[in-house]
């Protein structure tokens, strides 16, 4: 077996920019467009080969689908990726070409965080926003929908590759003790990467019953912290690195947070000082 070596970071970057994180199997077979949390794949399966023609963001359940080996049904075909690949690449760019064609000072709207603990620069793209007013009152549209994919990474060696269908996860906004909003779920997985880790994976979502729901977007500005746990991760656990991706109003602004290294408390993951503010770049 090849020794695997790690990516070179500016290949990492090229990967990740050009599919803004998005599995180019969801898109291909599902024409699914949200960002998911995954890894970079090596399509010939050799962790040598780091041309980024070889490489490819799939999510972890296309990543796992595509490396495992069954001989009860038909497994991805190389070309057939790479095939999904270029055209997610080539709907991405399309995409980004036709905002910037809908007005010279459309931008972003940035979330600037600070603290100790998360340091992070969280961006909400907003694509649809034409004009400065209408970036402006993105930020006071009501929270209608809010989903999250969380994926955290954590030292272990317990052997494990599991589903959990009662012991779910949630991540939630916080000011001081109280929750600006929370999202959750009844399930979530664990699986063992074979190096001494588990990766902790769920889809978590806003209940209708939030006291967030109907609320503007402003609201996120003030939260001081974020609040993350998985209920079957160990209390004492070493966080190795960590995503989450906030999905509102059915993909109309997206909200991505690194988690850095820490230990959890109490089986929580916190990112705390943060500071969000939703305006114009």
């Amino acid at each position: 077996m090849a020794k695997r070596k790690k990516i070179a970071q500016n290949v990492q970057n090229e990967i990740t920019t050009r599919s803004g994180r998005r599995c180019c199997l969801c898109f291909g077979i599902n024409n699914d467009l949200k960002p998911k949390g995954g890894q970079i794949a090596h399509l010939d399966r050799n962790p040598e080969n780091d041309d980024p023609d070889n490489l490819a963001w799939l999510c972890l359940e296309h990543h796992d689908a595509y490396d495992s080996k069954t001989s009860q049904s038909k497994g991805f075909a190389i070309g057939e990726v790479k095939q999904y690949r270029d055209e997610l690449y080539q709907a991405i760019e399309q995409a980004r070409q036709n905002a910037l064609a809908q007005s010279p000072s459309q931008g972003k709207v940035y979330v600037w965080v600070g603290g100790p603990i998360l340091v992070a620069l969280v961006i909400f793209v907003i694509w649809y926003l034409a004009t400065s007013s209408r970036r402006s009152a993105a930020c006071n549209q009501p929270i209608r929908t809010a989903t999250a994919t969380i994926e955290i990474t954590v030292t272990s060696d317990e052997d494990i590759n599991t589903t959990y269908i009662d012991r779910g996860a949630y991540v939630a906004f916080g000011r001081e003790s109280e929750s600006l909003l929370m999202m959750s779920s009844s399930q979530c997985r664990a699986r063992q990467t074979g190096k001494g880790q588990v990766i902790y994976h769920a889809v978590v979502n806003m209940d209708v019953s939030d006291a967030a729901f109907g609320k503007a977007m402003r609201l996120l500005e003030e939260a001081e912290y974020i609040q993350i746990r998985f209920l079957p991760m160990p209390e004492q656990s070493q966080v190795v690195v960590g995503k989450v991706t906030c999905i509102f109003n059915g993909g109309e602004i997206v909200l991505e947070m690194n988690v850095p290294a820490q230990k959890t408390t109490e089986g929580k993951i916190f990112g705390r000082g943060l500071h969000l503010k939703c305006g114009p770049d």
